[in-house]
């Protein structure tokens, strides 16, 4: 797990190649000190640490530095799932494509499964080859990420594609988010903010609708 919090996730109290070695330590991967710090070593280096990095604390390090420390204990254990929740939220722009090209790296070097967790469609669309929107906690539509994106079949989807900025912004962009937010608890979730939306959308949670090859929405109207 890569967590959001590059800050609290670490121990302040926890020297760096300790933190990173710690799930070694945990599962009885590591025989003694000495192999903790080559450990530490390399794991540094994988994710583009330097060494000596492993003995400082993380208030001594920047936040892209404490985020590829995180992705370096999470890949310790040599997992075979690694899921990153929002890896580039609490990050500075210019650290943002680093650390999902570090992430990319890390899942084709490794023949990773990897789970991405994010708000921002143009990280999910750099790294995924399917996606699953989800909104309010419900599913709403799934397929692979380019067809997704490219061409939405649920409104919110398109919401969130249209929510980009953009150098020159579109004129429909400015009521995209003029209807109420809240919710019954009934019906498609995303109904009170949908300009579409009828009252079949708010009698029940709409069922799945194949879109396409290897898609589906949940939409009584999909856009495709």
């Amino acid at each position: 797990m890569v967590f959001q919090d590059v800050g609290g996730a670490l121990s302040p109290r926890m020297r760096i190649g300790d933190a990173v070695t710690e799930p070694l330590v945990v599962h009885g991967l590591l025989n003694g000190r000495a192999s903790r710090a080559d450990e530490a070593t390399k794991l540094l280096g994988e994710v583009g640490l330097d060494a000596d990095l492993a003995r400082r604390f993380p208030h001594e390090l920047s936040g892209g530095q404490r985020q590829r420390a995180l992705i370096a204990r999470a890949l310790a254990s040599a997992p075979d799932l690694l899921i990153a929740d929002e890896p580039i939220a609490s990050l500075d722009i210019s650290v943002q494509t680093q650390i999902l090209e570090l992430l990319d790296r890390e899942r084709r070097d490794r023949s990773l499964a990897m789970v991405l967790i994010s708000h921002d469609i143009r990280a999910v669309a750099a790294v995924c080859a399917s996606v699953l929107v989800m909104y309010a906690g419900v599913a709403v539509e799934e397929g692979p990420a380019d067809e997704v994106f490219a061409q939405p079949a649920h409104p919110y989807t398109k919401f969130l594609c249209d929510s980009i900025p953009l150098l020159t912004p579109r004129a429909e962009d400015a009521t995209a988010t003029e209807a109420d937010a809240s919710w019954p608890g009934t019906g498609c979730p995303f109904a009170p903010r949908c300009h579409a939306a009828g009252e079949d959308c708010a009698a029940a949670l709409p069922a799945w609708r194949k879109t396409g090859d290897g898609r589906r929405c949940r939409c009584v109207r999909p856009l495709a």
